[in-house]
């Protein structure tokens, strides 16, 4: 009753045929065979603005000149089917497509995403719908006007949703529309892409050991993480409840030649008046969706595990769960409103022991329950990101506490002069998987303890960022303020170079 899916790979040239629900990433493993002298070696790239939020990728068991040849390769696909599937690009063929009055003949790409829209409309019961064009820009000018959408507004486009849109001819490609498209493809698209992506990248790197391309908290993973012989690799789960960049991860999971994605409602909302709306909408209601906070998938493929978080944060979690159950070699975990977690039948099989960097948390800070040391950094829209220190000083300038670091490449720690000077820090990187965010921007929380867990008392206190590139330019940026009281203060940063500036606010926690 599941179309079949299948990734065949050449290694010259990649040629890709829908036959079904998605793209297996297990395919992949083959290119691994016949590997000889490779070098062990993980090369890691960060770009930001990629599909409107950031990629991470990492290459084992190859050269620099081979992890490059990777790296570019991927962006090659991503460039290429951005032309596709971009509906913010007017001259996109997605876009053609909803301009079109007649029969539209797709190319492969298209036609595949189209018919995934089919099948897991279908198979969510509704649940995910790719025609919510119309109700999205209603929301978003209820944000733009600061006023929630008319109830009969939404009620006519909602009946626009469930009406049939199109006809699909698999032999020809054609699709023959029923009425005006109202395309929103996001939810799925990008998982497509990543799968597409991740081929590319592999097909350039065939003696590769391992490979992870992280789009936005959509990731997809091949072979081993490194020459120690374990399989697969380590990914963190994000806590839709503490969903900062450096916050405890909800749980770490083993991913292996499969994929991960996690949608919510606390990284992308619409804001009128004083309260946030989630960006999820239940294409059943035209409201956006309130039941899940936030939802993890382990799929065989990127594009299904993508489809499959989004139907989760519209259905009740129960019910989600049940659906999932159905769904061969697929996992998830939910986290409800409430903070009640749901998980599927062998999603704890996919759980291993944390390396979670993060503090251990401790029985109780001293500063008031609930309060919290918030910092939102943006970002310049460079493709690259530069190397990132933040850490927490006290009234005497000593360090009290890391926030993170943006680098994996312990070669680039002394690009940072302040933070290298510390000596006491030293931080790893990690793998997460999160609801996408916007591109360049991150936040950072302090929960008013030490790096060793203990509570610090009631003062003024400074956060420290440092930036810098591997080759090029250095800023700081810092702001001081205090906490620990029961009274809210804020402090801003200002731009620099690589930076447009950061917000710190101290009082009662919010995601």
């Amino acid at each position: 009753m599941y179309a079949e899916r299948v990734l065949g790979i050449i290694r010259q040239r990649m040629v890709t045929r829908w036959l079904g629900a998605g793209l297996l990433v297990a395919v992949l493993a083959g290119l691994s065979a016949g590997r000889a002298g490779a070098a062990e070696d993980a090369f890691s790239f960060h770009r930001d603005d990629v599909l409107g939020t950031s990629l991470d990728l990492t290459v084992r068991g190859v050269t620099k000149t081979q992890a490059d040849a990777c790296e570019q390769a991927v962006l090659t696909e991503l460039k290429r089917l951005e032309k596709v599937l971009s509906t913010w690009d007017s001259n996109s063929e997605i876009s053609r497509l909803a301009a079109a009055k007649g029969p539209f003949t797709c190319s492969e790409d298209l036609f595949a995403v189209l018919r995934a829209c089919d099948l897991w409309r279908t198979r969510t019961g509704g649940a995910f719908n790719a025609h919510l064009g119309e109700v999205l820009d209603l929301w978003k000018h209820g944000a733009k006007t600061g006023a929630v959408p008319d109830a009969a507004a939404l009620s006519a486009a909602v009946k626009k949703v469930g009406a049939p849109a199109w006809r699909l001819s698999p032999s020809s490609r054609m699709l023959n529309l029923l009425r005006p498209p109202s395309l929103r493809v996001d939810a799925l698209a990008k998982g497509y892409i990543v799968d597409k992506a991740l081929a590319a990248g592999a097909a350039k790197a065939p003696h590769a050991t391992g490979i992870l391309l992280d789009i936005g908290g959509d990731i997809a993973a091949w072979g081993s993480r490194g020459s120690d012989g374990a399989s697969g690799w380590n990914v963190g789960v994000a806590d839709p409840l503490h969903p900062a960049d450096n916050a405890r991860l909800l749980t770490t999971i083993r991913l292996v030649n499969r994929a991960v994605a996690t949608s919510g409602d606390y990284a992308r909302y619409f804001e009128i008046g004083s309260k946030r709306y989630s960006h999820i909408i239940d294409p059943r209601t035209g409201r956006p969706a309130g039941g899940v906070t936030g939802a993890t998938v382990v799929a065989p493929d990127t594009m299904s595990a993508d489809a499959v978080v989004t139907a989760l944060c519209v259905l009740d979690p129960k019910r989600g769960v049940a659906m999932v159950n159905y769904l061969p070699l697929t996992e998830c975990l939910i986290v409800a409103a409430d903070g009640k977690q749901y998980t599927s039948r062998y999603w704890r099989n996919l759980e291993v022991a944390s390396t979670d960097p993060a503090v251990p948390k401790v029985a109780r800070a001293g500063w008031p329950k609930g309060y919290a040391c918030d910092v939102r950094l943006s970002l310049r829209r460079h493709r690259k990101r530069p190397i990132v220190a933040a850490w927490i000083a006290d009234g005497n300038n000593k360090p009290v506490k890391m926030l993170a670091l943006w680098c994996k490449q312990s070669k680039y720690h002394r690009k940072l002069p302040r933070w290298y000077a510390l000596g006491a820090f030293r931080y790893t990187a990690r793998n997460v998987t999160r609801a996408s965010r916007p591109a360049g921007v991150y936040t950072l929380t302090w929960d008013g303890t030490d790096s060793k867990g203990k509570p610090v008392p009631a003062g003024t206190y400074t956060v420290m960022i440092e930036l810098a590139r591997e080759k090029g330019t250095h800023a700081t940026m810092s702001a001081s303020i205090a906490c620990g009281t029961t009274k809210t203060a804020s402090a801003e940063m200002k731009g620099n170079v690589e930076a447009n500036g950061a917000e710190v606010r101290y009082g009662p926690a919010r995601r």
